[in-house]
């Protein structure tokens, strides 16, 4: 490589790790969960909650390798330019795309966790599409700004930054934040609020996974926008792949635990009725087609002389 320093050097190099273990964490999530999928979603109908989880789980994973074409591709200063350049738009489009599925799941838990009110419906569109106008204005405005590269790299399509640029990416990123927190909020003043008037422990389940996806997406945003705003030219946004993949994992478990048939003896019980020789478990999942739903049954066999 030409003109890079010994710290520039490092820095790429842990980007490329970075990246590696972004994806890597993906292809394994999707491993080890596929049998969980196969078993909670593929026997099930097809409604618009299961379409936005096979969305989010496949465009992310798919759409993730010309994001890795991008950090390990080995180019030549005749064709990588071109091809870099547009590796480089992918990669920002995309990570618009993948916030905006995202969005849509949580809105859609939020509705049926305010059964189905419209006023919260329109609250949380709102700022979600505020925040994406924003975004999305942030993000162009700003590509007159991008740094230029007066050098050949072999491995990869490095992307430094100017500061004025990713600055502007960082408040970008920062209107996820206000969303995600939004969020958080309200599940656990729902949370609560249901408790105290049911006691069911739907409620420890929504509380516990939403605590869980939050404090994890909120750290992970957070860190994100500190690389734009405290990184240097090739590590600012260094975390942007990996806040992809982590929210779309995170996204993933809480529509799996959501649809958990072993609820006895679990913190996702929420109820069980015993009929005649049939145990009736009430399931929580989203079922927007009929409506938005919290329940729904599956029948077990009743062998009562095993049970507690």
């Amino acid at each position: 490589m030409d003109n890079l320093t010994r710290s520039e050097l490092e820095a790429l190099q842990a980007v490329h790790y970075l990246s590696l273990i972004s994806f890597t964490l993906l292809v394994h999530e999707y491993c080890i969960t596929f049998l969980l999928e196969v078993e909670r979603f593929w026997s099930s109908r097809f409604t618009w909650a299961s379409f936005l989880f096979y969305l989010n789980r496949y465009f992310s994973l798919l759409g993730h390798i010309p994001v890795m074409v991008q950090s390990f591709l080995y180019s030549s200063a005749s064709s990588g330019a071109k091809i870099c350049d547009d590796l480089q738009a992918y990669h920002q489009y995309f990570s618009v795309a993948v916030q905006v599925v995202i969005t849509s799941l949580l809105i859609m838990r939020m509705y049926a966790l305010y059964e189905r009110s419209l006023g919260i419906l329109a609250l949380f569109i709102g700022v979600a599409v505020a925040a994406l106008a924003i975004g999305c204005w942030l993000l162009v405005s700003g590509k007159s700004q991008h740094g230029s590269m007066d050098y050949i790299t072999l491995v990869g399509c490095p992307a430094p930054l100017s500061r004025p640029e990713a600055l502007r990416l960082g408040a970008a990123w920062s209107g996820l934040l206000v969303f995600d927190t939004l969020v958080f909020g309200m599940t656990v003043y729902k949370s609560l609020s249901m408790r105290r008037r049911s006691g069911t422990s739907l409620i420890h389940l929504l509380l516990r996974d939403g605590s869980i996806y939050f404090s994890v997406m909120i750290a992970a945003t957070v860190g994100n926008i500190l690389t734009f705003m405290y990184g240097k030219a090739f590590t600012r946004g260094v975390a942007t792949s990996f806040m992809n993949c982590i929210s779309s994992i995170m996204i993933t478990r809480l529509m799996l635990n959501l649809r958990d048939p072993m609820l006895e003896g679990s913190t996702t019980t929420t109820t069980t009725m015993t009929f005649d020789d049939t145990t009736q478990i009430m399931s929580t999942f989203v079922d927007p087609r009929n409506g938005t739903e919290f329940t729904g049954h599956s029948e077990f066999p009743n062998h009562s002389e095993g049970q507690a």
